[in-house]
């Protein structure tokens, strides 16, 4: 698998194939989808194929743009705890993935408004009964070391850079 990041973007936007030789993702074999982050690098969202639903055409029937329109497989969100007035300190992660159903398949998030009803959508909305919702454990301030620290229950010897 290999991804590579587009130039000329606005944003980040990554191609992820499962070719080493074709880096433009117009293999359509190879092609997995992208992974494009919003202005601000605070939201990023993986794709898989499809169409962006902006592109797709408004006087089409609702069933086929659905058919057409792109899925959306993950998002990451980044936010900067707030110690007094700054943000400072270390961020919180959060990922966002379709639930998967007692059959074992997983939900198809597969939308032509994506502010309202993707997946980050669906975070911010805290609609959980179609997502699941992980969060990174936030580290406490050790006033001993000077620095934020977790408790990895002595799986790790060795402090981070």
């Amino acid at each position: 698998m290999a991804a590579k990041k587009q130039k000329n973007n606005k944003t980040s936007k990554y191609v992820v194939t499962m070719s080493k030789t074709d880096d433009t993702g117009k293999d359509e074999e190879a092609y997995l989808g992208k992974l494009r982050s919003n202005f601000l690098g605070l939201e990023f969202v993986a794709y898989g194929e499809g169409m962006n639903p902006k592109k797709i055409d408004s006087s089409m029937s609702q069933v086929h743009a659905l058919q057409l329109a792109r899925q959306e497989l993950l998002a990451v969100q980044y936010s900067s705890s707030l110690w007094g007035t700054k943000p400072r300190g270390p961020r919180k992660m959060g990922a966002v993935i379709p639930k998967v159903q007692p059959s074992g398949e997983r939900m198809i998030c597969r939308t032509l408004h994506p502010d309202q009803e993707g997946l980050v959508a669906l975070q911010k909305a805290n609609n959980m009964s179609l997502i699941h919702s992980f969060h990174n454990k936030p580290p406490k301030w050790n006033e001993q070391v000077g620095a934020f620290v977790l408790n990895f229950n002595k799986r790790v010897t060795q402090a981070p850079v």
